[in-house]
């Protein structure tokens, strides 16, 4: 069904502003983007790797957009990570404005809010990362 409708367990019908946070926003099973799907799938579902499909896509972004660079991630939080580290190493600044109440990724740069008590925010958590350096010797 090509709509921009969810419903719940009880058939109430709801308009789907979420929409699978912003990656639906041709709707529900929009027949042009299944077709795409179905087709290019069967080449493979996954690639580490750029593949010549992200050229085509980067310069048809561009063109639409006028920007010249893309980078493609596999989630919305892969991206917001990426931007706020991209935009602190530009700008040499720390301060980054989010939208409070948004979802703006899952990571430690964003998943905070200011306008919580520390009673709201959780049990504290130090932190349990260690760095580890590996260094492997190459034959000559």
């Amino acid at each position: 069904m090509y709509e921009p409708y969810v419903w719940d367990v009880d058939d109430n019908r709801y308009i789907d502003f979420h929409a699978g946070y912003g990656a639906n926003i041709v709707g529900h099973a929009n027949p042009a983007i299944v077709a795409a799907v179905q087709k290019r799938v069967t080449q493979g579902t996954h690639f580490a790797q750029p593949t010549p499909d992200s050229i085509v896509v980067a310069e048809e972004l561009s063109r639409r957009f006028g920007l010249p660079q893309w980078r493609f991630c596999n989630s919305g939080t892969e991206a917001t990570m990426d931007a706020v580290h991209l935009m602190r190493a530009i700008t040499g600044r720390d301060l980054i404005v989010k939208v409070e109440g948004s979802y703006n990724g899952h990571h430690d740069a964003v998943a905070i809010s200011i306008f919580r008590s520390a009673k709201e925010l959780g049990p504290a958590v130090k932190p349990s990362f260690a760095d580890l350096k590996i260094e492997i010797a190459t034959a000559s």
